[in-house]
């Protein structure tokens, strides 16, 4: 996965965070979430 699958991130990170609303997510840990995801290659 690259920065541009943005679809692909979304649902990766409802399912790895279903418990978070999105809405409330710092910046920060967004990017470190994203960065942690199996297959994400884009760092």
């Amino acid at each position: 996965m690259k920065w541009t699958d943005v679809n692909d991130i979304a649902i990766e990170l409802s399912e790895t965070h279903p418990e978070v609303d999105p809405t409330q997510v710092r910046f920060t840990d967004l990017h470190n979430w994203v960065l942690a995801l199996p297959g994400f290659d884009d760092g």
